[in-house]
């Protein structure tokens, strides 16, 4: 066995110290070479044990429950998961296509574990378990949904979530009031992300625009909505990406203006490249008050998230020298198999080595000020870091279904919650 590997938490589990102020942030997930970089592959083929022993050690140390009220006065130096709340039974939304909730139609690729859910907020599908027993997924704004997420946030330590906001429909409206009251009850916190991709038009700007005024608002205010410098946060996600060229550099700027003018904190989350190839944007993106750029596909496993390195410093030197806040994004894989077979489990998790990747590196990221992981609940495109199906016996029949041993180890179903808690527990001791 690689003796280097996993030190961090073979030390962690053993001292069981996580308030030891002593206790080194960078932590290394796999064998080091003389300049300090990881020595991988360029397919990231790990042995199954390699696997299963980093799956092993971020068992073995304590889960992060968190009972003390997340600060939400600042946004620094706080994990916070993106959360789509956006599944619905009657049409079956999100779940599947056409209306017809069958494994033919599966709109998802990760089964969620539906054992804690309350009993009203499931409905019975036409898919069946590996067992023969009928699967039921739940509706995102039943009574109890958004609350048993957000205790499994307190329960495995995750500070909170940005939640995308597509419309101001009434199921929007209802997950973000469900939503201010979870934050609440489980003492996390919560902001609003606007998806302009669903604003496809030119008053993107004005809807967004309206929806603060009309709902946001009455939100931003309160004890668990996040703030920074006093400002109430809020995010912008699509602004310079390719297939959103209604929003100008013209019409972005005049909105953040907008927006701040009302005394909000605002984050910017678009390109990956946003620094090199956009400079039609650049005073848009100078004009933010955080930028967060997305890299969810933008490199495969760890190796080819190694490459990306220098890009993430020269991001985060340059929002620092220009009094800016930097946010990163991570990943623990992804899969698109219901739309495209071959894209099934095409951004492999390898029992979390990918993810944890990207962490170490982004806790010692000088000029990094708060973290993102994408995503908390989008079973849709296999981001999500909540409870799913840990195997076959656990997942369903009829279609292609992520589990969290797809890659060969035996892993939990709560493992990417588990890292997510480590996640946001280590972020807490950056200096």
């Amino acid at each position: 066995m690689k003796a280097a590997i996993l030190f961090f938490y073979i030390a962690s589990c053993a001292a069981q110290n996580e308030t030891a102020a002593s206790e080194s942030y960078s932590h290394s997930w796999c064998e080091q070479t003389s300049d300090g970089l990881c020595n991988t592959t360029s397919e990231d083929v790990f042995s199954r044990e390699f696997m299963q022993e980093f799956v092993n050690n971020v068992s073995a140390r304590s889960r992060v429950a968190s009972t003390i009220t997340v600060d939400s006065s600042t946004i620094k130096n706080k994990v916070f998961a993106g959360y789509q709340g956006w599944v619905d039974t009657s049409r079956w939304k999100h779940w599947f296509d056409d209306d017809k909730p069958d494994a033919p139609h599966n709109h998802f690729e990760m089964v969620p574990s539906m054992d804690e859910y309350p009993a009203n907020s499931k409905r019975a599908t036409h898919v069946k378990y590996t067992n023969g027993k009928t699967l039921s997924l739940y509706e995102n704004t039943a009574s109890g949904v958004v609350d048993l997420h957000f205790k499994w946030m307190q329960d495995y330590g995750l500070d909170g979530i940005l939640l995308q906001r597509f419309s101001s429909n009434g199921h929007a409206n209802k997950v973000l009031a469900q939503v201010d009251a979870a934050a609440e009850k489980h003492g996390r916190i919560y902001a609003v992300e606007w998806d302009i991709g669903q604003r496809a038009d030119t008053s993107w700007d004005q809807k967004i625009k309206d929806d603060y005024d009309k709902t946001v608002k009455s939100f931003s205010h309160n004890s668990r909505y996040i703030k920074e410098k006093g400002k109430p946060v809020v995010a912008i996600f699509g602004i310079g990406l390719e297939k959103h060229e209604f929003a100008t550099p013209s019409s972005a700027q005049a909105l953040i203006k907008w927006l701040q003018g009302r005394g909000l904190y605002v984050i910017g989350s678009g390109p990956f490249d946003w620094r090199t190839k956009h400079p039609t944007f650049e005073a848009v993106f100078s004009q933010f008050d955080a930028i967060m750029p997305w890299s969810v596909g933008r490199y495969k496993g760890a190796s080819g998230f190694e490459h990306q390195k220098s890009r993430l410093a020269a991001d985060a030197s340059l929002t620092s020298s220009r009094g800016q806040d930097y946010a990163t994004v991570a990943s623990p894989g992804s899969s698109r198999g219901s739309w495209d077979k071959t894209k099934f489990n095409s951004f492999p998790r390898n029992g979390g080595t990918f993810f944890q990747s990207q962490i170490d590196y982004h806790l010692q990221l000088k000029g990094a000020t708060f973290f993102f992981i994408a995503m908390f609940d989008e079973v849709q495109e296999g981001t999500a870091i909540y409870k799913f199906a840990a195997n076959k016996s656990e997942s369903c029949q009829g279609a292609q279904w992520l589990t969290a041993d797809i890659d060969g180890v035996k892993v939990p179903g709560d493992h990417y919650l588990t890292m997510a808690g480590h996640f946001a527990s280590d972020a807490k001791k950056r200096r």
